[in-house]
């Protein structure tokens, strides 16, 4: 009975332990991929639509490729870095023409305090709290998500490189054993 009182909050928790620590800022002169899918309810004719996306990149980041459409995911990718240091983010905007909702999404090259995610999308139930750092894209966008691939974050414990959750989850099951005799409970 006690795991199911306890599970949400471990969820909500694990996931944003892995928003937050999850993954590796970009480095600088090394690319990365930009991607935006498009909402297919939203958007008539998705071959034509691609002709009519564009992506605008803040000072400091350039983008090294056109766009690349695949059709049958909705979907076009670019391929940037970020080649300016003196800020750690910075920011992409992915546009239509014709259509007035742009989606910003923050692109770092450092830590910061506020909190990130590598993908924005609509508001869904199910990301209600897994990509909800950045708020969510409007219900009238063309676009379902905008994303920014970063590397996996890895952190070392004794003999090899774990995530976060993992970590976080060990470390839970280390001080719970060492504080058991002391709180005298019962696992």
């Amino acid at each position: 009975m006690p795991l199911v009182f306890i599970i949400v909050p471990v969820l909500v928790i694990s996931v944003q332990l892995n928003n937050r620590y999850g993954y590796f800022p970009l480095q600088i002169n090394k690319s990365f991929i930009i991607r935006a899918e498009l909402d297919k309810t939203a958007v008539s004719d998705v071959r034509d639509s691609f002709q009519k996306v564009g992506c605008v990149v803040s000072k400091g980041m350039v983008l090294e490729t056109p766009p690349m459409g695949i059709v049958n995911e909705a979907t076009i990718l670019w391929r940037a870095k970020i080649t300016d240091a003196k800020s750690p983010e910075h920011a992409c905007t992915v546009t239509m023409v014709g259509k007035t909702r742009s989606v910003k999404k923050k692109v770092l090259s450092g830590m910061t305090k506020e909190g990130f995610s590598p993908k924005k999308t609509k508001w869904h139930l199910d990301n209600l709290f897994v990509n909800n750092a950045e708020g969510f894209i409007t219900e009238t966008s063309p676009f379902e998500a905008v994303s920014v691939t970063y590397q996996h974050s890895a952190y070392p414990f004794l003999l090899w490189n774990t995530g976060p959750i993992t970590l976080y989850f060990l470390w839970t099951l280390i001080f719970g054993l060492l504080f058991k005799p002391i709180i005298k409970v019962s696992i």
